[in-house]
């Protein structure tokens, strides 16, 4: 994805979590965004068969993480050490967007103190967003157009996106995360909101209260 834009993920967090819990939050958080930079290059360009059957079907262990271009990984770009502080993380916008709506969506519903919710409901809560995520959406259409087919195109939402994003709830039971933004890293460029029409003047995080 070399002409995708570069953006900043910036995850609002508070302070009293175990340094093993953080640790575990970190890698799962690099895990997902290698499988869902990885689900993204091969929905762009759905042509390549051979690397889809590698990627799917392949008997021998593959560290999709080597897939991700060095100058594409995901690096910690800051921290803030108060509480609640944040980190900031550089990558490319699609993938962290799939993040940040996965993270804005659960932030969201856990806002009520009192919130429970079984496993089998995130995980549909999770396919719904899925459905809304336009870039995801559009890349999905477009490997149509190019002749995949479901049979296709099931298993590999299900191991580079779903799956990934899944992995990365489970770690969030901590409750690690709280608002969470996606900008541009460009100075100058207006920040994005749901993959719809830049908007400006304003940052955009997961919601305006406290």
């Amino acid at each position: 994805m070399p002409s995708e834009k570069n953006a900043i993920l910036k995850i609002e967090s508070t302070g009293n979590v175990p340094l093993h819990v953080v640790g575990r939050f970190l890698s799962t958080l690099e895990h997902t965004y290698n499988y869902i930079y990885v689900g993204h290059m091969l929905l762009s360009d759905s042509t390549q068969r051979a690397r889809w059957r590698e990627a799917l079907f392949s008997k021998r262990p593959i560290r999709f993480a080597l897939w991700v271009p060095r100058q594409d990984r995901l690096i910690l770009k800051s921290v803030e050490l108060h509480s609640p502080g944040s980190w900031e993380f550089l990558g490319k916008l699609n993938p962290l967007e799939t993040i940040r709506q996965y993270l804005q969506d659960r932030h969201e519903r856990r806002k009520d103190r009192q919130y429970k919710e079984p496993a089998e409901k995130r995980s549909m809560a999770l396919d719904n967003l899925l459905r809304e995520n336009q870039v995801l959406s559009g890349q999905i259409d477009n490997a149509r157009k190019l002749g995949a087919t479901d049979e296709d195109l099931k298993p590999m939402l299900e191991r580079f996106i779903r799956k990934p994003l899944l992995e990365l709830d489970k770690v969030e039971n901590a409750r690690i995360a709280g608002k969470s933004s996606v900008s541009l890293s460009e100075p100058g460029h207006l920040l994005m909101e749901d993959g719809q029409t830049p908007l400006q003047g304003r940052k955009i995080t997961l919601d305006d209260d406290d």
